[in-house]
């Protein structure tokens, strides 16, 4: 069974999603990310603390965890392919 996720993301992280500049995450890995599971990246604009209303949907397309030369424990990257975009 799939997934979904929702996180938020601040600029200009987001932007370079947006523009597909940027394909992968470095996160905690306290959701469980599987590969092939949705995730809704939310644009976050810490100035105001709010959503801006733009965000992408994307599926984790791999995982890469466990790598001590790099990841603290318990965090992962996950490179991922765009799906859909949305503006408010």
């Amino acid at each position: 069974m799939y997934k979904r996720h929702e996180i938020k993301c601040i600029n200009p992280y987001f932007t370079d999603v947006w523009n597909v500049h940027k394909n992968f995450e470095v996160r905690e890995n306290d959701r469980n990310y599987k590969a092939g599971n949705f995730v809704l990246i939310k644009e976050f604009d810490k100035n105001t603390a709010c959503y801006t209303g733009r965000s992408v949907l994307v599926i984790i397309t791999y995982i890469l965890k466990n790598f001590p030369q790099g990841l603290k424990d318990n965090y992962i990257v996950f490179s991922f392919y765009p799906l859909k975009y949305n503006t408010k």
